[in-house]
């Protein structure tokens, strides 16, 4: 190692991980291998215990996901519109399973989002609500026919689960 090299770790300017030289994200996610530009703590994933997400057209016809963490239980239930033909489908997930969405949640930078959306140009339309709640506190997002820049990272996130998927 040269002393530029150590330097430079000493000052943060660069990270070496298993042997690779990585630039200075604000953070490294080491279980994704990438670069974490916002204010992510590991606590916010092990402390949470609901991510609720639910998305429809207006006047009912949503459909609603439920990832939970109760005890030492962990699961997933899909709550379809009342205008599919369909009933809940409720999957048991693993810890592995239950930290991996979680995780994926969280990396869709969904801190950093604004807490409502909204195009006020469409009437009717698309609306959507995220709550995800830890042990002391709920967080909401929401939005009207308007989505976070990230959207489509969370929708690969959630539907990553084995069930219905949302667009």
């Amino acid at each position: 190692m040269t002393a530029q090299l150590q330097k430079d770790i000493d000052d943060h300017k660069i990270y070496l991980v298993r042997g690779k030289k990585i630039p200075p994200p604000s953070r490294y996610c080491f279980h994704c291998k990438q670069g974490v530009c916002y204010t992510f703590l590991p606590v916010d994933e092990k402390e949470t215990t609901s991510i609720e997400f639910r998305i429809g057209r207006f006047h009912q016809d949503y459909k609603k996901l439920v990832i939970e963490a109760k005890d030492d239980s962990y699961f997933a239930t899909y709550y379809p519109s009342p205008f599919e033909n369909m009933s809940d489908k409720k999957i048991i997930l693993s810890l592995e399973e239950y930290k991996k969405v979680v995780h994926r949640v969280y990396m869709s930078y969904i801190r950093e989002w604004d807490e409502i959306y909204d195009d006020p140009t469409i009437c009717d339309g698309t609306s959507w609500k995220i709550i995800i709640s830890r042990y002391d506190y709920q967080r909401k997002w929401s939005g009207n026919n308007a989505y976070p820049p990230s959207w489509s990272r969370f929708i690969k996130a959630i539907n990553s689960l084995d069930l219905p998927t949302f667009k």
